[in-house]
């Protein structure tokens, strides 16, 4: 259920929300992956070079590490907020999928009053045909008529 009406009533006036939310989802993975791709390099290098250094002067040793965990830090921030990004653009279309959800449930609901209202006009026809006519047979189907109102009444009003 959309919970907020401003943006209910913005997805609700953009019509192609299905194809601008896919767009903008593969542009921020991509964002991602390619920002996941450029710093792939400078990490392996910084391993290899950690490795090295540890064996070595330990003043350079810390001196690399502080750095290091300066730049992943960073680098963290930098992938936490393009998986923000991401993750934003999955609430947007988890939005747009609950209000077509909702709107499909609405139709649903006049789906409903129009059977009923079929059943209806067929058991008041069935009910006028054995009524004339006075046959075991139409009684019988307009008391299954009777029973299939009942139970679409029981249906809407309990489950």
């Amino acid at each position: 259920m959309v919970d907020d009406p401003d943006v209910a009533a913005r997805v609700a006036l953009w019509t192609s929300v299905p194809d601008e939310l896919t767009a903008a989802l593969n542009g921020a993975q991509a964002a991602a992956l390619a920002f996941d791709n450029a710093t792939k390099p400078i990490n392996k290098v910084s391993d290899k070079f950690d490795e090295s250094l540890m064996a070595g002067d330990k003043n350079a040793f810390r001196s690399f590490s502080a750095a290091r965990l300066r730049y992943t830090a960073a680098r963290y921030e930098v992938e936490a907020k393009l998986n923000q990004f991401v993750a934003g653009v999955y609430e947007l279309q988890v939005r747009q999928n609950n209000f077509s959800a909702e709107r499909h449930h609405r139709r649903s609901g006049k789906f409903f009053y129009g059977m009923l209202a079929a059943q209806m006009a067929v058991i008041i026809a069935t009910f006028s045909i054995a009524a004339r006519q006075k046959s075991f047979l139409w009684s019988l189907a307009a008391a299954a008529g009777l029973a299939a109102v009942s139970f679409s009444v029981y249906v809407y009003l309990y489950v």
